[in-house]
């Protein structure tokens, strides 16, 4: 008789912040508060009956701000991971997009359209392969210290399309960071499972909220 194979499971909830100041502007780095509405965007994601095992978030404003109260109702602990937080943007971040396109757009256009090979875009920025790095290689370690728990990670667009494209097995396309839109506030979740050679298999959901 065959023996079954053993495999553990960690579930991560990934949410993005919601509403923030400063309008129209390209937000990497730049600490900037929720708005009121960004707020209640993220107090209206998450089921009330949810409860986690831990929570994680950036430790950016826009996603400790809400972290923090949550984790109170939750009485669950909070850890701030500096590796959640967004890609740096460098010299560009905090600039409004007309100001980027006008004084910047060659060089904004070709970070868009590949931004691995153009890794000195943008100038004094984090290159997107150190950016996947840290967010993967923290994914893969939250994975194997939190076996069998479910984890929430507070968190911003660019992280999630990151964890998006790694868990479909998707290398470098831009189109995931371009043309892939994630709203405020959406919850994301992904399953890893680990067989027992170790080897990690995540599986990607939009969970139903409400």
């Amino acid at each position: 008789m065959k023996e079954s194979i053993q495999v553990q499971q960690t579930q991560l909830w990934l949410l993005r912040h919601g509403e923030c100041e400063g309008g129209d502007i390209l937000r990497g780095q730049v600490d900037v508060p929720l708005t009121r509405r960004g707020l209640q965007q993220m107090e209206h994601a998450l089921n009330a009956n949810l409860v986690f095992d831990h929570i994680y978030s950036s430790p950016l404003q826009r996603c400790a701000e809400f972290a923090k109260s949550f984790c109170q109702q939750q009485v669950t602990e909070l850890s701030l991971q500096p590796n959640l937080a967004e890609l740096n943007f460098g010299d560009w971040d905090g600039a409004g997009f007309d100001t980027l396109y006008q004084q910047h757009g060659d060089a904004l256009t070709q970070f868009w359209n590949d931004p691995w090979t153009n890794k000195h875009l943008p100038p004094q920025g984090e290159p997107m392969v150190d950016f996947e790095q840290r967010v993967i290689e923290f994914i893969k370690q939250c994975a194997s210290e939190h076996v069998g728990e479910k984890v929430l990670l507070v968190t911003h667009g660019g992280v999630i399309r990151c964890l998006m494209a790694w868990a479909l097995s998707v290398q470098r396309s831009a189109g995931f960071y371009s043309q892939l839109a994630i709203a405020y506030a959406s919850v994301i979740q992904i399953d890893i499972f680990v067989d027992e050679q170790g080897q990690l298999h995540p599986k990607l959901y939009w969970p139903t909220i409400g």
